[in-house]
């Protein structure tokens, strides 16, 4: 076969077109951030950006539990009406959850505030109940247009949804710059995609179906029991250690360092989230129905990995050079410590850029509780460095080597471990769970 032919058969195959669907709207969300952050940077400042990604980070552990990841388990059923029925029992949770975030949150906002060694998240925390809310909505809402393949209306939703966001940020800091400005934004920025999903008629469907729906909850709870018990552990450890690591570096060095680190690590991260997305939640069903089918899954892996690798090379190895000049030049000169920060976290970023798309294979292939101790030895490794290395006077930069070293080679090593496993895909284990 030519060569062209190769290409065009290439080009032609759906998962490739529902790749370039999502990626063309996760793309333009991924530029939003950059062409808006030159404005936001100008009128914030780092100290209003520690407060802000502390509230973040707190936000998103709770949305790790807003469903108990039985959201991941939408994609799974071959009949609609138990993914309905998921989706169902994911909304109870969320509305629980939601109500014990306020009980939890609330009252002992000042006490929070303590701890993170940061006045200004007394404030913030009041948005945390309406943000744990739509977030998890959003999530929740999104693992079913998945399943139903409106990966068009998932690209532009998430457009609006970055828009806005950042949008706000630059617009609501014009009046008033402060960490609570920033927090606003961010949970009126998923407050509006998700009232945007009543103008899909599949939404609307969904809801009806909802209402009619005849599965047992509890049934479907302990048919799916992985999900909440090993699923669940392992992304609220991921996120949890995220979070102490955001504590150690506020109690040890401050709302200025902390600031310019979490700005770094969130804009670092922001193309790993879009095209991981992008790629993930094409790849996600595609490889959920070729293992229901008893076929292998290696290649689709491996092109995974290598298409993300050739993706991250060029944009990382500039960063990894030049990144103080881009951040100096890019966010102002009050941010070009943040882009020593970014030269310092490229080899760790750029292997977790690689490893992200392909990170729900052990999902698919029943295989969290793996997943969750090799990714928990790593990440723990990591935060035991940063907090042994502050409390015993390291500079910040000696730190962020020793995180960026040990999380290096974590990603590499659970990189080659996903292509090892890929292969024993050959039969879906979900014609051997009984339900109890």
């Amino acid at each position: 076969m030519a060569l062209r032919d190769l290409i065009k058969k290439y080009v032609a195959s759906k998962l490739v077109q529902n790749v370039a669907v999502m990626f063309s709207g996760n793309s333009v969300a991924l530029i939003l951030p950059f062409l808006l952050a030159p404005l936001i940077t100008r009128i914030y400042t780092p100290e209003d950006f520690a407060g802000y990604e502390i509230f973040v980070r707190l936000l998103t552990l709770m949305i790790v539990l807003a469903g108990m990841r039985y959201e991941h388990a939408i994609i799974i059923p071959k009949e609609d009406s138990e993914a309905v029925a998921i989706l169902r029992l994911c909304n109870r949770i969320l509305i629980g959850l939601t109500l014990v975030s306020a009980i939890v949150f609330w009252p002992f906002r000042e006490w929070w505030a303590t701890v993170f060694n940061n006045e200004d998240l007394a404030d913030l925390l009041w948005w945390l109940p309406p943000g744990v809310y739509f977030g998890g909505l959003l999530t929740h809402v999104g693992y079913y247009l998945l399943r139903a393949s409106k990966y068009r209306f998932l690209a532009g939703n998430k457009v609006i949804a970055v828009g806005s966001n950042h949008g706000l940020k630059y617009l609501i800091g014009l009046k008033v710059a402060t960490s609570v400005s920033l927090v606003a934004a961010h949970v009126i920025g998923m407050v509006i995609p998700a009232l945007l999903f009543f103008t899909l008629p599949t939404f609307r469907e969904v809801l009806r179906k909802m209402r009619r729906n005849k599965h047992s909850l509890g049934v479907l709870a302990r048919k799916y029991r992985e999900y909440p018990t090993v699923n669940a552990g392992h992304s609220l450890y991921h996120e949890g250690y995220q979070t102490v690591l955001f504590l150690v570096i506020s109690v040890y060095y401050g709302e200025l360092i902390l600031g310019l680190f979490a700005f770094t690590y969130r804009y670092l991260r922001i193309p790993v989230q879009v095209f991981g997305s992008s790629l993930s939640q094409v790849l996600m069903p595609n490889l959920a129905q070729d293992y229901n089918d008893g076929k292998p899954l290696k290649r689709s892996i491996s092109r995974a990995v290598g298409l993300s690798a050739a993706v991250a090379f060029v944009p990382f190895t500039l960063l990894f050079f030049f990144g103080e000049e881009v951040f100096s030049l890019f966010f102002g000169a009050e941010w070009s410590r943040a882009g020593v920060y970014a030269e310092l976290m490229v080899p760790w970023l750029f292997f977790n850029f690689i490893v992200s798309p392909v990170s729900m294979l052990p999902t698919i292939l029943r295989k969290q509780g793996r997943w969750f101790v090799y990714s928990a030895i790593g990440t723990s490794l990591s935060v035991l460095a940063a907090f042994v290395m502050a409390a015993s006077g390291f500079e910040f930069s000696e730190v962020l080597y020793a995180v960026t070293g040990i999380s290096a080679v974590h990603n590499v090593l659970l990189m080659v471990w996903l292509i090892r496993i890929a292969p024993a895909a050959g039969t879906s284990p979900m014609n051997e769970i009984k339900t109890r």
